[in-house]
């Protein structure tokens, strides 16, 4: 997998942590942070239109941006999926029928733009995008405009240029992009709060909780020796939350015998993860 995106030592502030990270051909990308963490300023560096405090940011192929569009009565929807701009490649029938249907906006492929209302002109500003065969493309916050539908099949989309190559980072608010992203770029207060992946995010973020069943708590409760954890008592029940939830159910249903009835183990979701973090949806 070759590299397309070099951060190397990148900062947004004069003593924030920096990044280093290679993003690779194929790879999708989440950037994500409130109004105020930074994010708009790391997209233009990403698009070589804002330069950073710290560390350089190296783009080893071409960068491909959506931009609005203005409404006219001569140019047709269908047309705007074709190449704009310097980077002019051409598009397959399919790919083109691809995006307008991922958009929402096959039937109205004849209309002029003048025609469209302002979220469907907005959806048409995007099928270049995911029409164009672009090597690396850059959404500012794009995806978060659609309606429900026209986002969950862009995504889709958008997974399956990725697979054939094509390079995407998305700047988002939304869990439900970042979980369908290989990297995430957390940002906080003009600071990188993380980089990897939701795996790994996940791995060293809030621990898992654990609601046990019990008539004898206090033989429960020696069961938990050697793990980090916290523990509620209620009712003949004891929620604990451990950095190693699995583990530590797996101890209690094993060694607990006729003291543990029943556990139920609950794993932060990235979601769960995400709200904590950044407060996004």
């Amino acid at each position: 997998m070759s590299t397309v995106l070099d951060f190397e030592d990148v900062s947004l502030s004069e003593s924030g942590p920096t990044l280093t990270l290679k993003v690779g051909q194929g790879q999708l990308v989440a950037v994500m942070g409130q109004s105020g963490s930074g994010k708009s300023a790391f997209i233009e560096a990403i698009i070589g239109e804002a330069d950073l405090c710290r560390g350089r940011i190296v783009r080893h192929k071409p960068v491909f941006v959506p931009s609005p569009l203005a409404p006219s009565r001569r140019v047709k929807v269908h047309n705007i999926a074709f190449s704009r701009g310097a980077e002019r490649i051409e598009q397959s029938a399919e790919r083109v029928e691809q995006a307008l249907d991922a958009l929402s906006l096959w039937y109205l492929r004849k209309s002029s733009l003048a025609e469209l209302s302002p979220g469907q002109l907005h959806a048409a500003s995007l099928l270049n995008a995911l029409a164009g065969q672009h090597h690396v493309v850059v959404f500012d916050q794009h995806l978060d405009s659609l309606d429900l539908v026209s986002r969950s099949r862009s995504l889709d989309l958008i997974k399956k240029r990725a697979e054939a190559g094509g390079t995407m980072v998305i700047a988002t608010n939304l869990s439900e992009i970042a979980e369908r992203c290989d990297l995430l770029i957390l940002l906080n207060k003009q600071e990188i709060n993380f980089a990897g992946t939701p795996e790994e995010l996940l791995y060293q973020s809030e621990p898992s909780t654990l609601t046990v069943s019990t008539e004898n708590a206090s033989a429960v409760r020696a069961l938990t020796e050697g793990f980090e954890i916290s523990a509620i008592e209620s009712n003949g029940e004891i929620r604990f939350e451990a950095s190693e939830g699995q583990a530590l159910a797996a101890r209690l249903l094993c060694e607990g015998y006729g003291d543990v009835k029943f556990v139920v183990l609950r794993q932060p979701t990235l979601q769960d993860v995400l709200v904590a973090r950044l407060g996004v949806r």
